[in-house]
């Protein structure tokens, strides 16, 4: 063993520069205070690792844990343990993607092969008694480039082929009386652009069309049957012309479907006149869906309703046009022979289809009925009036 101490200074600095050389030629940095760099001469960090360029197969750590016992494996185990303020990070990782490459860059990347038990691409669990906000996993994605590709703040692709498979599985237990709103999953999308953003997109698919078993593109279930209000999907969009839900394809409802009609939240209110005009003017029809276009599960077999044409006419308050995604951009709807003002072009994979709000007829219907009921009522009060002059000119000519 070598005692520095012993040696004189001449020694100590010759072989600090032996030393210096040889960490310099293995991409070694050590600073006076501490951080080391590999392959980053001024080391910012405690460990500040660069990659080299011209390398594309290196990479920046691994860990392999290869042991076949039955214990509990990391590849990597952190713990963050803190009882002051402030933010915690058990993992903090940022990539920047500056240049132009097409090449895929992750935050994170696990791959996980696993045989009998569980198995955890990332497990994270989050214990804090203290104030502030706790993030199992916080993803910040920020895409700058202006090249229309694709940014990921969670890719989770997961192939099973016996048991349960979880794409993402969520479990989120809060004990105690907490009055804080709790979120099993939190979504926030601020976007500045033009282009189509989705909160949640959900694509379920099979490896035919023909495999049998169910499929749910979300499934929620609320189990609580104490105090409150419970909702199994809530949804709200600001603005008249928004919707809160679009449904392409049948609507099954195994339970009550209400709308809101409170005499307090109305104002303006009026008679509907010629109700009975207005539904005498209306033609409906039986029809069948047309099949020749793209991205429209429409009802199929015999259908029955009124145009929205006609209904447009007298009551244009429950017609919109609404616009409606196609799979399809460059499909252009023909026209329909009666009316050559129908054909659609697909526009940036929308066009707009005329919508009746059926339900909204039948405040207009009950009115027509009541008109009608008068109508008839006075008719038999003349019919009744005409009949009495009968009978007494009848008995006069006796």
């Amino acid at each position: 063993m070598l005692h520095t101490k012993n040696l004189p200074a001449f020694l100590l600095l010759l072989l600090a520069g032996i030393f210096a050389s040889f960490i310099s030629s293995a991409q070694l940095t050590v600073l006076p205070n501490g951080n080391v760099g590999i392959g980053n001469p001024a080391p910012l960090q405690k460990l500040d690792v660069v990659l080299n360029a011209a390398d594309p197969a290196q990479e920046a750590a691994r860990f392999a844990n290869n042991s076949n016992t039955a214990l509990v494996k990391y590849g990597i185990r952190n713990t963050v343990s803190n009882a002051g303020t402030g933010s915690r990070y058990g993992i903090y990782n940022d990539v920047l993607q500056l240049s132009t490459s097409a090449a895929t860059s992750y935050g994170i990347r696990t791959a996980l092969t696993a045989g009998t038990g569980g198995g955890y691409g990332i497990y994270n669990q989050s214990n804090a008694g203290g104030n502030g906000f706790r993030y199992g996993i916080y993803n910040f994605v920020s895409q700058a480039s202006t090249t229309g590709n694709m940014a990921l703040g969670l890719y989770n692709y997961t192939s099973n082929t016996v048991g349960y498979t979880y794409g993402l599985y969520n479990y989120n237990a809060i004990s105690g009386t907490s009055a804080f709103t709790n979120f099993g999953q939190y979504n926030y999308l601020y976007s500045a652009g033009t282009a189509t953003n989705y909160g949640i997109y959900s694509y379920v698919s099979t490896a035919t069309a023909t495999t049998p078993g169910n499929r749910y593109g979300i499934w929620t279930e609320v189990a609580n049957t104490g105090s409150g209000i419970r909702y199994g999907i809530y949804a709200r969009s600001l603005g008249a012309a928004n919707y809160a839900g679009y449904f392409d394809g049948n609507v099954f409802v195994n339970g009550a479907l209400t709308v809101v009609s409170d005499d307090a939240v109305k104002t303006n209110l009026a008679p509907i006149d010629d109700a009975l005009g207005i539904i005498t003017r209306l033609s409906p029809k039986s029809f069948d869906f047309r099949t020749d276009i793209n991205g429209m599960a429409f009802p199929e077999g015999k259908q029955y309703g009124v145009m929205a044409s006609e209904v447009e006419r007298d009551l244009p308050a429950l017609v919109r046009k609404v616009t409606t995604p196609m799979n399809n951009p460059n499909r252009t709807v023909s026209p329909r022979p009666e009316d050559p003002q129908s054909a659609q072009t697909g526009n940036d994979s929308y066009f707009s289809l005329r919508t009746v709000n059926y339900i909204g007829l039948i405040p207009v219907l009950v009115q027509a009925v009541k008109d009608q009921q008068q109508m008839i009522g006075t008719l038999r009060q003349q019919l009744q009036e005409q009949q009495v002059m009968i009978t007494r000119l009848q008995a006069a000519a006796k």
